[in-house]
């Protein structure tokens, strides 16, 4: 957090002044985030305590939101990841367990995401690889 306190007030972060839909220059199939942070300096996804990150309506074309990115962590029940498909309980609605305990709205996250399908946009997907004998993960 130190490191991510000082690059932010040198102006070091990339692409921090704009969110990118697609691919992000530099970054590259199956390279390895230690943390979600570091996927925010780079501009990959800019919400780290966030699955669904997104353009608002204000930065699109079509004043609508645009999702960029999701983590796939396996963090929700409901979920499924099986590599070349990926099924997504949505954005909230969950507890601290994290078991799915309400409806979900088509707002935030999840609006961009239906969007971004309806469209045909590609979404850039990071996989969280949790290790069995510890409590890290990598993205």
């Amino acid at each position: 957090m130190k490191a991510f306190t000082t690059m932010r007030s040198h102006g070091l972060w990339l692409n921090h002044d704009k969110s990118i839909v697609c691919a992000i220059l530099g970054i590259c199939i199956g390279d390895v985030f230690l943390y979600r942070i570091e996927l925010r300096v780079v501009g990959f996804h800019g919400k780290p305590q966030v699955g669904i990150d997104y353009l608002p309506g204000s930065m699109s074309l079509n004043r609508e939101l645009i999702a960029t990115s999701v983590i796939v962590s396996g963090g929700y029940e409901g979920n499924i990841n099986e590599g070349d498909v990926i099924i997504l309980s949505g954005h909230g609605g969950h507890d601290k367990n994290p078991r799915q305990v309400f409806h979900h709205k088509l707002e935030g996250g999840d609006l961009a995401m239906e969007t971004s399908i309806h469209y045909g946009i590609e979404v850039r997907v990071v996989r969280g690889v949790r290790y069995e004998d510890t409590s890290s993960t990598l993205f």
